[in-house]
């Protein structure tokens, strides 16, 4: 599972450089596996595997909430009641 995620890593990145006419830099080839978490939970308490799934899913969290913000306009929300806010949710 980790080698797909690499693999696809790699294959984007080699599409960029060939879209952008560019040449494929080695060392920057070298990180596309490495993914760095930085977290204040101790070891015994979760797996690395877990942080990974935390951490994935803040980032579908964050892009989620882009999207509201540049396609739904959610940062000009006018006051609503509560209940249709939920309704809309």
């Amino acid at each position: 599972m980790i080698r797909r995620k690499q693999d696809k890593k790699s294959k984007k990145q080699l599409d960029t450089v060939r879209t952008n006419r560019g040449k494929i830099n080695e060392r920057n080839t070298e990180w596309t596996g490495v993914n760095a978490y930085i977290t204040n939970i101790f070891e015994d308490d979760v797996t690395t595997e877990q942080v990974h799934d935390i951490y994935s899913l803040g980032w579908k969290i964050e892009t989620m909430i882009k999207v509201w913000k540049s396609i739904f306009n959610i940062a000009k929300v006018r006051n609503i009641k509560i209940e249709r806010f939920k309704y809309f949710l």
